[in-house]
C-alpha cells in the first residue's frame, strides 16, 4: 500500500523560498517565526530540496525574462 507523504508546512515553504531567493537562513527562519537550525533540518528533506530547486529555476527564468526585456 502506497502512503502519501504529508506536504511540508506552508511556513516552511515560505522560509525556503526566502532562503532560495537570497535571504540568510537566520533571516528566512525569523520571517516565519522559527530558528535557523530548525529550518536547516527541514532543508535536508528531499521534498524541500525539490521545492528549492523549483524556486531557483523560476527565479532564473524571471531574471532572464527581465534581462531580455531591457
Amino acid at each position: 500500500m502506497l502512503m502519501m507523504e504529508k506536504p511540508l508546512p506552508p511556513r516552511i515553504l515560505t522560509a525556503l523560498t526566502l532562503a532560495a531567493s537570497g535571504s540568510s537562513w537566520s533571516d528566512a527562519a525569523g520571517a516565519v517565526g522559527m530558528k535557523a537550525p530548525t529550518l536547516r533540518k527541514y532543508a535536508k528533506d528531499p521534498r524541500a530540496n525539490e521545492f528549492v530547486e523549483r524556486v531557483v529555476r523560476e527565479n532564473d527564468k524571471q531574471r532572464f525574462a527581465l534581462s531580455e526585456g531591457m
